[in-house]
């Protein structure tokens, strides 16, 4: 049987508003935006081991975990290694390395102070009165949230990437600077 291409983009957009309309994925959106919005440390963790109870795909709540712990500058010590341990549980001990190595990337680490709130307000990742009559600004698409790599782009693209040197140097990892030259005919 042969489908349209109407069929198909009815199709497809049926499935993708059966799982957007989903109450856990409204669930898990609502803990996203509350942790990227600055809420509370221990509301997102609870929701990261309510996923991990539930035996949910180890990369979706690995994503949750390093998400609560970057904009959060970090989670606190014991609730960090209790984490762990429910993770290495319900995963398998061979989750150990990757864990390692997201500690390593900054990803998913103890606490030392929080830079997310002032990432957020310097280049205005949460937006709140978004125009959905004449949405202008990329928050739209995300519920509100313009993501932390499109604000670097557009800073880039506005010529203001000096300016963000401050704000570069409160997220983790190392940054690098480089210029690149063009020549005279455009190649």
């Amino acid at each position: 049987m042969l489908y349209s291409d109407d069929d198909i983009d009815t199709n497809i957009a049926e499935r993708i508003s059966e799982t957007t309309r989903s109450p856990a994925f409204l669930r898990r959106l609502e803990a996203e935006q509350g942790m990227v919005a600055c809420g509370p440390q221990q509301a997102g963790l609870e929701f990261v081991e309510e996923c991990i109870f539930r035996g949910e795909p180890l990369l979706r709540v690995l994503r949750l975990a390093c998400l609560c712990s970057v904009v959060n500058g970090g989670i606190k010590q014991s609730a960090l290694r209790q984490l762990k341990r429910e993770l290495l549980h319900t995963y398998g001990f061979e989750l150990l390395f990757t864990l390692a190595n997201l500690e390593r990337a900054g990803l998913l680490r103890k606490q030392d102070g929080g830079n997310w709130s002032k990432v957020v307000k310097a280049l205005n990742l949460v937006v709140e009165d978004v125009d959905e009559a004449n949405p202008q600004d990329i928050a739209y698409v995300f519920s509100g949230y313009a993501p932390l790599s499109v604000r670097l782009v557009q800073q880039a693209v506005r010529g203001k990437w000096r300016q963000m040197e401050e704000v570069l140097r409160l997220l983790p990892g190392p940054t690098v600077d480089e210029t690149q030259a063009s020549s005279r005919d455009g190649m």
